[in-house]
């Protein structure tokens, strides 16, 4: 809860302070600052229950296997560790986001 309103309200600011510094913009627009706030919330609230699963299921057994494939080298736990965040972002930032952020 706390990190969807969090994010609703540094949306708002955000778009206030853009709304500020825009010279086309003639007044304040609470409907595009509220418009902001929607989105954000329903992102951050997606966020929330995404990324858990998202951890559950790259554990960087793939990218461990890849290295190891191609390398020769047993992978560590330290290195293990560092190819699960590598998983998870590009899980992330070139499935999840293309699919539904785009």
């Amino acid at each position: 809860k706390t990190k969807v309103a969090t994010g609703a309200i540094l949306a708002v600011l955000g778009d206030a302070l853009a709304q500020t510094r825009d010279p086309s913009e003639k007044a304040y627009d609470p409907r595009r600052a509220a418009s902001f706030a929607a989105f954000d919330s329903c992102y951050r609230f997606f966020q929330h229950n995404a990324f858990p699963f998202i951890i559950s299921i790259c554990k960087g057994n793939v990218l461990s296997s890849i290295f190891s494939g191609v390398t020769g080298a047993v992978v560590g736990s330290n290195l293990r560790l560092g190819l699960a965040a590598l998983e998870r972002t590009l899980v992330y930032q070139l499935v999840v986001i293309p699919l539904l952020y785009y």
